[in-house]
């Protein structure tokens, strides 16, 4: 989620397509000029020749099958900058091959994101988090770069950079078809879980290496544990896992330092710099586990054309530096690592814990979810407010459910028997399906996620006894909140409840620290933004409240500039936007 603070300057990228691609493709031009003059020793060319063969093959396979040309040419464009900068810097060309594959190896999870995409409604997601993934892939490449000093560290960021902007514009005139019916609702599919016995093949694996690696004398790196430290460091703070971190970086380099000795043995030519090459190999080899790990938080599969493409990479830019091996052996570790990290039974339910239980099925997000969710959770009234709540609530409607909190109070409260979660964000719907499934409900007919704006285009069944609306409102013009209003009646039983949660204007017609807040989320993208925002007087609200068929029964102050209303199904009242 914290790669959408990056979508503005994707956007503004999509809108200058061309200047963008233009001034990238001049630096590569500068790279490729430099290059030729400062060609390394003909004996390093084979390694970075492999690796930019295999790149340009993995391109041509996808191209074949999907209209990506663009975007892998957007690729190409954006190592040849990574190099360019690199020389520009004063690399030793005979890392250029190492630089080569660090940039590839660096922008591949978000290559592999896009091309991954069916939709052209689907791609803004997958942009998100194939940008998320380059936000840990180049971060470990710059550590892998970092015993050769700045040049190679300089080379791999302009590479990052330019491919978050490059890969962007690349999209603009893609040809992608619309989902099968973009006006209605879609149900999101239930997460699909690890098969048990690949669970268990992935720990037998990890228990034979950690047999292999009993035996290390710690000589792949030697004396020099700042690489495997910020190794380590990055994927705690990433994956907020920090045992996970420690066995992918530590088994890693043990299994790594013994495929290391036993090339050795066998009468391969050790590297000269064996702590240096062992941590850049250590290093490029995390994007294998990374790539696994991002599917697995986001319940998608690898394709193998991606991770065969990925792994000859990864020996390609480590065979330059005689290490194939033990990057190899690295990345299997990793892999292994983070496929047993896996759970394919479903924790049991826990009701009747409040916020507490509320709280406690977040543990197993990633960072930004996590965090985002106990902050929320702790210091947002509102959730503190429902979670107080004595009337049953039955069957649930949340529209605008967003990551899952108020589905985490659902599943947390033992009268709940059915939810329904309506969102337009995709991500945030993963998300709170991670929520659910934690808190021992799977997707099926009783507890649903779905995705669409609102208010739907189809009328909702009146099955319902209890709807949410909280900080949704503010989002449409004060016509689409009549509308969304009386949708909300319409599915409700007789005697059901509403909770509006929304941020009121003043005299003056500020919204205060709330509306504040919204305009920044709106324009970072990390809400989507549906135009201008829409906050009302307390007055109007409540108008609006009684023309769609509501009875106010408590309007209580609910933090900063928003109050939460109470309200019941009037069925005395019969308003028009509900009987049309």
């Amino acid at each position: 989620m914290l790669a959408r603070f990056l979508w503005p300057v994707q956007a503004a990228c999509q809108r200058w397509s061309r200047s963008v691609l233009a001034l990238a493709t001049a630096l590569a031009a500068v790279g490729l000029v430099m290059g030729w003059r400062c060609r390394p020793p003909d004996s390093a060319w084979p390694a970075g020749g492999a690796a930019a063969l295999l790149f340009m093959a993995l391109a041509i396979a996808e191209v074949a099958e999907s209209p990506w040309l663009r975007l892998w040419i957007g690729a190409a464009v954006s190592v040849a900058a990574g190099l360019g900068a690199g020389l520009l810097a004063g690399i030793d060309p005979s890392l250029l091959p190492l630089l080569a594959g660090a940039c590839c190896v660096t922008l591949l999870p978000l290559v592999a994101a896009i091309a991954g995409t069916s939709t052209i409604d689907a791609l803004p997601s997958a942009i998100t988090r194939g940008t998320s993934q380059l936000a840990i892939t180049g971060q470990l490449a710059l550590v892998a770069m970092l015993p050769f000093g700045w040049p190679g560290v300089i080379g791999t960021a302009v590479a990052s950079l330019s491919s978050i902007a490059v890969l962007a514009a690349a999209t603009t005139r893609v040809r992608l078809p619309a989902a099968a019916h973009p006006g209605q609702a879609r149900a999101l599919a239930a997460e699909v879980r690890p098969r048990r016995r690949a669970v268990l093949w992935a720990r037998a694996m990890l228990a034979a290496l950690g047999v292999i690696a009993l035996g290390h004398h710690w000589d792949l790196v030697g004396r020099d544990w700042l690489a495997p430290a910020l190794l380590a460091l990055i994927w705690a703070m990433s994956t907020a896992r920090p045992l996970m971190a420690f066995l992918i970086i530590a088994l890693g380099h043990a299994v790594a330092a013994q495929a290391t000795a036993l090339a050795t043995h066998a009468g391969l030519q050790p590297p000269q710099d064996r702590a240096a090459a062992g941590a850049a190999a250590l290093g490029i080899a995390q994007a294998l586990p990374v790539m696994a790990w991002s599917a697995s938080e986001h319940a998608r599969r690898l394709r193998p054309l991606h991770v065969g493409a990925l792994v000859a990479i990864i020996l390609a830019a480590s065979a330059a530096l005689g290490v194939a091996p033990a990057a190899l052996a690295a990345a299997a570790t990793g892999w292994a690592v983070v496929h047993s990290w896996e759970r394919w039974k479903l924790p049991a339910s826990r009701t009747g814990g409040g916020l507490a239980s509320a709280m406690r099925v977040h543990d197993g997000l990633a960072p930004y979810g996590r965090f985002y969710a106990r902050a929320k959770l702790r210091f947002d009234p509102v959730y503190g407010q429902l979670a107080h709540e004595t009337v049953p609530w039955g069957r649930v409607l949340d529209a605008g459910c967003g990551p899952g909190l108020t589905a985490a109070l659902a599943a947390a409260r033992a009268d709940v028997t059915a939810y329904c979660g309506i969102d337009l964000d995709e991500d945030k719907l993963v998300v709170a399906r991670r929520v659910l499934l934690a808190s021992g409900h799977a997707l099926d007919d009783r507890w649903q996620l779905l995705k669409g704006a609102l208010p739907l285009p189809q009328a909702l069944p009146p099955r319902f006894d209890t709807a949410l609306a909280l900080d949704v409102l503010h989002y449409w013009p004060e016509e689409r909140q009549r509308e969304l209003l009386a949708q909300l009646r319409g599915a409700l039983c007789a005697g059901g409840r509403l909770f509006v949660r929304e941020g009121v204007v003043d005299a003056g017609g500020s919204a205060g620290r709330v509306g504040a807040a919204e305009r920044f989320t709106t324009r970072f993208g990390l809400n989507p933004s549906t135009g201008q925002l829409c906050f009302l007087p307390r007055e109007r609200i409540e108008a609006l409240l009684a023309e769609a068929g509501f009875r106010i029964e408590e309007s209580s102050a609910s933090g900063a500039e928003n109050r939460l209303w109470r309200c019941v199904v009037d069925e005395a009242a019969t308003p028009a936007a509900v009987t049309t």
